[in-house]
């Protein structure tokens, strides 16, 4: 199981090429985000983690009602994840 300090992994939510989602709980402020997770496979070309952590950087300065916040981005190990804001309710695009 994925372990990112501060972080306390509820469920998978979703996959896909690049990263996994999972249901979190930011423990420091008790509030469910949706934590994404850079596929470990990638890290073998260091240009993919820095790439991540800049588009969450740039997300994160985004405030709009039609995106979703961005409230943490880090490493841990050889993890870099992204928490952004859960939506409950299923996908917003339809499928």
């Amino acid at each position: 199981m994925i372990s990112i300090p501060g972080y306390r992994i509820i469920r998978e939510l979703g996959r896909g090429g690049m990263a996994t989602v999972w249901l979190a709980v930011q423990e420091s402020v008790d509030r469910e985000v949706a934590l994404k997770l850079l596929s470990p496979q990638l890290l073998v070309d260091p240009t993919f983690g820095e790439r991540f952590q800049r588009e969450a950087r740039i997300a994160a300065r985004l405030h709009h009602r039609h995106i979703v916040a961005v409230y943490d981005v880090g490493v841990y190990g050889q993890s870099h994840y992204t928490a952004m804001e859960f939506l409950s309710g299923g996908p917003v695009m339809p499928d």
